[in-house]
């Protein structure tokens, strides 16, 4: 796995797409990809959830959550573009490296984040 930069845009837009999965059940299969537009971010992905997200609200709490994360690259308001397909079929996700969509991640606490 890739180390990536947590205080750069991508660090910021691959941890937008794991809090955006955080909000999906867990016992869904869900593959969920942010591409940054610089101006907007494109949210493409498949889930077998049949629960719509609240992508507003998940922004909103995005937002209140990482607020410094963003100002430190110089995000001041996230604006979105929803491409997910809910009820997908998807098979079982066994082993995530295989997906060719996706980067597995770990979500750093806030804590960790707020280190120099």
């Amino acid at each position: 796995m890739r180390k990536i930069n947590k205080n750069s845009r991508r660090g910021i837009v691959n941890l937008f797409a794991d809090f955006i999965l955080s909000r999906i059940d867990k016992k869904e299969n869900s593959i969920i990809q942010v591409t940054d537009c610089e101006s907007f971010m494109v949210i493409h992905g498949l889930t077998t959830s049949n629960t719509l997200l609240d992508l507003e609200k998940i922004k909103i709490d995005f937002t209140n959550w990482f607020d410094r994360e963003l100002k430190v690259v110089g995000i001041d308001r996230i604006n979105t573009i929803d491409l997910i397909k809910y009820e997908a079929e998807l098979n079982n996700i066994e082993n995530p490296r295989e997906i060719p969509t996706g980067t597995q991640l770990i979500i750093p606490s806030k804590e960790e984040l707020s280190k120099p």
